[in-house]
C-alpha cells in the first residue's frame, strides 16, 4: 500500500512512490512490450489499454484455454498483487492471475469466476501449458455477486511454498491456498500475469486496474 497524503490514509490503489520495473499501472494506450501473450483464441477476443486499466473482453471465443499475458524476471522471491474488476461473466468464465512454470508449461489459474453459474473464487491446476487440460479445482469456496471488484495476490517468499491470497479491500489479505513451489509445477513458477479463462463460448468483461511486484 502507498500513503495518500491528501486523504491521510494508506491506499492500496495509489501507485508506489518507487515502482518496480515489473509493475504496470496500465496508464498508456497500448500494452507494454514486457508482457508475453499466452494464447490467441479463435473468435471474439479483445484486449485494450485505456482509462487506466487493461480490459479483457470475450464475446464468444470458440476454444477453452486461458488467455492473457505473463511476465518473467520475478527473481527467487516475489509477491505479485493485482486489482481486477469482473463486470459480467457467462457460466464457466473467469478472470484473475495466471501463475506459470515456463519450462513445463504447467499453470495455476487463480480467478474470480462464474463457475457453473455461481460466482466464486477458484484455483485450477492446468497440466498442459496453454491447453484446456486442467484438473479439479484446488480451492473453490468463497462466493460473491457480479459485478465484483477484488484483489488477488500470489507470493513465493523463499520457504519452498507458493501462497495464494485474496482481499475485498486490498488492505488485509486472506490466504486461501498454499502449494509447495514444485508440488504441482515441475519447477517453481517463474511467470505471472493477468488473464481470463473459460470452458465454453460466452462473454466476459474484466478490467485490471494495476498489477505490481514487491
Amino acid at each position: 500500500m502507498t500513503y495518500n497524503p491528501q486523504a491521510n490514509v494508506f491506499s492500496p490503489d495509489a501507485a508506489p512512490i518507487s515502482p518496480s520495473a515489473w509493475d504496470d499501472e496500465f496508464n498508456g494506450t497500448s500494452l507494454d512490450a514486457k508482457w508475453i501473450s499466452q494464447h490467441t483464441p479463435a473468435g471474439g477476443f479483445t484486449a485494450t489499454v485505456a482509462n487506466g486499466c487493461l480490459g479483457l473482453e470475450d464475446t464468444g471465443k470458440t476454444d477453452t484455454t486461458t488467455i492473457g499475458y505473463v511476465q518473467g524476471s520475478l527473481g527467487s522471491t516475489w509477491k505479485v498483487t493485482c486489482k481486477v474488476e469482473v463486470m459480467n461473466a457467462s457460466s464457466n468464465k473467469g478472470a484473475g492471475l495466471i501463475v506459470k512454470d515456463s519450462v513445463s508449461g504447467k499453470q495455476f489459474w487463480f480467478m474470480f469466476t462464474n463457475e457453473g453459474g455461481t460466482p466464486k473464487l477458484i484455483i485450477y491446476r492446468v497440466t498442459s501449458g496453454d491447453s484446456n487440460d486442467f484438473s479439479s479445482s484446488a480451492f473453490a469456496e468463497t462466493t460473491f455477486a457480479l459485478p465484483f471488484v477484488g484483489y488477488l495476490q500470489v507470493e513465493r517468499p523463499g520457504d519452498t511454498n507458493i501462497y495464494f491470497r485474496w482481499s475485498r479491500t486490498g488492505q488485509q489479505f486472506l490466504t486461501v491456498f498454499i502449494s509447495g513451489e514444485t508440488a504441482f509445477t515441475t519447477n517453481a513458477p517463474d511467470q505471472v500475469g493477468p488473464g481470463y479463462w473459460g470452458t465454453a463460448t460466452g462473454t466476459i468483461n474484466a478490467y485490471f486496474d494495476w498489477i505490481r511486484k514487491s
